[in-house]
């Protein structure tokens, strides 16, 4: 098993199971979410030259200095030992687009009507911060940013294919898993309403909703949720994911010192895409009243 010699200040790393990546404690933490890492939550993957703490959303490169190799012939990656001499912040890294990515608000193309005719036949307001590129044709792109900078894009097929797949910039996939991140948080204004939903067109359906991309909110993403500091959680997912699920979601952002509420009446079966916007907003209305 390879060796990492890390940094200063950081924990002597531990196997994490998967091939080339390591854990240690986060050095980032304290800052980025309040209170120091518990445990082992910064993944060190030299295999892929990146790093990302589960907890509190730290990624980026690792900048390697040394790669030796142990033992005589063509040893496996297993058999090496790396010295990485820093951690490169994602903040830090110049953003990259994927080959001819054309924003929708910029284009009046037969593609750019395809993908607005497939936004409002969901019920999606224009205008809306997507694209397309020519490299993946049929899909419209949205963008997830990181501090201003895109890291990837979520695709959805407009050609009724029901497939939805990551494209990623290059040399960025990795950098960022998609559970460290929310679609659209930084549309959300500080001191504000958050809406927690489940996927990006739930996200441009509700009024200050942000996309987890999954049922369940990350560490990471907690963290930045509670980091925007906004006046009122609410939780509004599919009808299919159970109200105790939901509550105990919201149970934690009360931990947190924020108010947090679950919006119930979403129609059985539904999702806040398929149940539209005048009935989301509706009940979005309803339960701050109730607050």
């Amino acid at each position: 098993m390879a060796t990492i010699f890390t940094l200063a200040g950081l924990d002597p790393p531990a196997p994490s199971g998967v091939m080339g990546e390591f854990v240690t404690r986060c050095p980032k933490c304290l800052e980025r979410y309040g209170s120091p890492d518990p445990g082992q939550h910064l993944g060190l993957n030299y295999r892929k030259g990146l790093f990302n703490c589960l907890r509190c959303g730290y990624s980026g490169r690792l900048d390697i200095d040394l790669l030796e190799v142990e033992g005589q012939g063509s040893p496996s990656i297993e058999e090496n030992t790396v010295t990485i001499s820093s951690l490169t912040d994602l903040d830090t890294i110049p953003p990259r687009d994927i080959p001819g990515y054309t924003p929708l608000l910029a284009d009046t193309s037969l593609t750019s009507v395809e993908c607005q005719s497939y936004l409002q036949a969901r019920g999606i307001l224009w205008p809306v911060e997507a694209g397309y590129s020519g490299e993946f044709p049929g899909e419209i792109l949205f963008p997830f940013k990181w501090g201003g900078k895109v890291i990837y894009y979520a695709a959805r097929d407009i050609w009724g294919r029901d497939r939805a797949s990551w494209r990623f910039p290059p040399r960025a996939q990795g950098w960022v898993g998609s559970k460290s991140v929310l679609y659209q948080l930084d549309q959300i204004q500080a001191g504000g309403v958050l809406v927690i939903v489940e996927g990006i067109l739930d996200a441009l359906i509700c009024p200050c909703a942000v996309a987890t991309q999954g049922k369940n909110v990350s560490q990471a993403q907690e963290s930045l949720i509670v980091a925007r500091k906004p006046r009122v959680v609410l939780v509004l997912q599919d009808s299919d994911v159970s109200q105790a699920q939901q509550s105990s979601l919201a149970e934690r952002f009360r931990r947190q010192g924020l108010v947090s509420e679950v919006v119930k009446g979403l129609p059985k079966g539904h999702d806040p895409c398929s149940a539209g916007r005048k009935l989301c907003t509706r009940l979005i209305r309803r339960t701050l009243q109730a607050l």
